[in-house]
């Protein structure tokens, strides 16, 4: 059987991966529960509604350095405008017990991207660790960003 070159290799994992999309608030979008929950109530109540429900049940419930990052997208809010909805670029299992999602995060006028580890699976899943940025370069790998950037 003749082997398949990198390239060939590469073509396939692309055809192979499903594409992504905008997704309104309330269609989960393929996020895990925990996120897209916390999405909805993002889109429903409000930013204050947002770190509450994804830290929920985990680690950082409660904790006040999971709730500086409402004040961190509050300030993203005045400039970029409202949330309007949401795709996910990667969800990547690591080990049996933990998830890696990327995601970005769409306003009237600008893009804000996340990552959140979770532990757990399906809907007992929680979040250990989560962070946004406008710079995609802060939160995503180089890998999503077209191959290595410098300084990295």
């Amino acid at each position: 059987m003749p082997s398949a070159s990198p390239q060939t290799l590469v073509i396939l994992l692309l055809l192979l991966v499903p594409a992504t999309g905008s997704r309104a608030a309330g269609d989960g979008g393929g996020l895990p529960p925990v996120i897209s929950k916390a999405l909805d109530a993002y889109a429903q109540k409000g930013l204050d509604a947002l770190i509450p429900a994804l830290v929920r049940g985990g680690p950082l419930e409660g904790q006040e350095r999971a709730l500086e990052q409402t004040r961190t997208l509050r300030r993203i809010e005045a400039f970029y405008g409202a949330y309007q909805d949401h795709e996910l670029l990667l969800a990547r299992d690591l080990g049996r017990r933990n998830r890696l999602v990327y995601f970005i995060l769409n306003y009237e006028k600008g893009a804000v991207f996340g990552k959140a580890l979770l532990h757990g699976q399906g809907a007992a899943a929680s979040v250990t660790s989560f962070n946004f940025h406008t710079a995609p370069e802060k939160i995503l790998p180089p890998s999503l960003l077209g191959g290595r950037l410098p300084g990295h």
